[in-house]
């Protein structure tokens, strides 16, 4: 067994070979359950990491970390231009964000909310 930071909560956590802690892989399974879902129903429609979270009211990490397990295919992704690590929406080259999602980084951490901190932190851990 040995020590890992949970992918998603980043609390330190002993397993043997999974990288997000018993807690949040519960939280997980219901995301992906409720995800599947909403991908379904709206068959169609252009969907990345960002909206699909807005529309479960989810932290957009459990997104992620769903289609890097292979488990969520979004049709917002893949097509080799830059998109915000946030929303997904199409940047300029170099940008890490766009305008919209930048403001609510700098909002973030200076107004209220600890999860709003946490949230950012996360993205900018992963950015790294």
């Amino acid at each position: 067994m040995e020590l890992k930071h949970c992918k998603i909560c980043d609390k330190v956590f002993a397993t043997v070979t999974a990288d997000i802690c018993p807690s949040c892989w519960e939280d997980l399974e219901e995301v992906y359950m409720n995800a599947r879902k909403a991908i379904r129903d709206h068959h169609g429609s252009r969907l990345d990491a960002y909206s699909l979270s807005e529309m479960l009211n989810v932290d957009s990490i459990y997104i992620e970390v769903l289609v890097d397990q292979g488990r969520l295919s979004l049709s917002g992704e893949d097509d080799g231009r830059p998109r915000c690590k946030s929303c997904g929406v199409e940047v300029h080259s170099g940008q890490e964000y766009c305008d919209t999602c930048r403001e609510k980084l700098i909002k973030g951490f200076s107004s209220d909310g600890e999860h709003k901190k946490k949230t950012m932190f996360r993205q900018e851990r992963r950015s790294r």
